[in-house]
């Protein structure tokens, strides 16, 4: 019964308090994707969107650049070990 044995991939995330709320932008941000690429691949299929399938286009752009935001936050990894030291070590002030 090694728990982290078939969760070995997401044991060092479930340390974080906020890591659920993560996940679930991630997923909302990737769906919001998928759905966006279904339109752009609509588009493509008649030359008289050019303009709105270049939009779209820059749509998805930003959206990846949204999603490793969220996966690798700035401040996240310095917060998280300044947290991890402080509540670890005090014993429960």
């Amino acid at each position: 019964h090694h728990p982290h044995r078939h969760h070995h991939r997401h044991h060092r995330y479930q340390r974080q308090g906020k890591d659920s709320s993560i996940f679930e932008a991630l997923g909302t941000v990737d769906e919001l994707n998928s759905t966006i690429g279904l339109a752009h691949a609509k588009l493509a299929r008649d030359c008289r969107f050019q303009g709105e399938r270049e939009k779209v286009e820059r749509i998805m752009c930003w959206l990846l650049d949204v999603g490793s935001h969220i996966a690798t936050p700035r401040q996240a990894t310095v917060d998280y070990e300044d947290e991890e030291e402080e509540e670890g070590g005090g014993g429960g002030g």
